[in-house]
């Protein structure tokens, strides 16, 4: 199973945790696993960005053309990040400042697009800040991945302090949180 993400998103959106979630997914899992983070101007709302590699890789760093999937948590954040992509990758997007121009764009290209208004869902449930677990969720509950939703749902157990626990799992689990 070799597998490479990178997570995009805008300074104070998560991609530091949701990199660490997926991180401890892994080594759960007893899978080989490299990190890499750039916080950028991650205080300043800033662009923010890592990478994980799992399975059999030497090195954390991502090359053009061979990423698998991109989780973009702001989709301003996607389109700087293209070239680093497959041809057919997955592209899970924060959809709730997607323009018309980008949403086309992303459905009539070669790459998988996953476009989920993220926020929207996250202020439902009181909380802004946990729009990168609905984000993941939403596609766990749907879509198959390097992991399956158990997987990160051990792992988010393990890492989230046991008082922000139960928006955490609410926010990655509840898979119908539109209604």
């Amino acid at each position: 199973m070799n597998h490479q993400l990178l997570i995009t998103g805008i300074g104070g959106q998560g991609v530091l945790f949701l990199t660490k979630l997926l991180y401890t997914t892994a080594v759960l899992r007893q899978a080989p696993v490299f990190a890499y983070e750039v916080h950028g101007m991650s205080q300043r709302g800033g662009s923010v960005f890592s990478s994980l590699k799992i399975g059999q890789f030497a090195s954390p760093q991502l090359f053009p053309g061979d990423v698998d999937t991109l989780i973009a948590l702001e989709s301003s954040e996607v389109f700087p990040y293209l070239d680093f992509l497959k041809p057919s990758a997955t592209v899970l997007v924060n959809s709730s400042t997607l323009t018309a121009p980008q949403r086309s764009w992303l459905e009539q290209s070669d790459f998988k697009p996953f476009l989920y208004d993220a926020d929207r869902d996250a202020l439902r449930l009181g909380n802004p800040r946990v729009s990168n677990l609905v984000l993941l969720g939403q596609y766990l509950a749907n879509h198959e991945f390097v992991f399956t939703a158990d997987h990160v749902l051990a792992a988010l157990e393990r890492i989230v302090k046991p008082n922000l626990l139960a928006i955490n799992r609410k926010a990655f689990l509840d898979s119908d949180l539109t209604d």
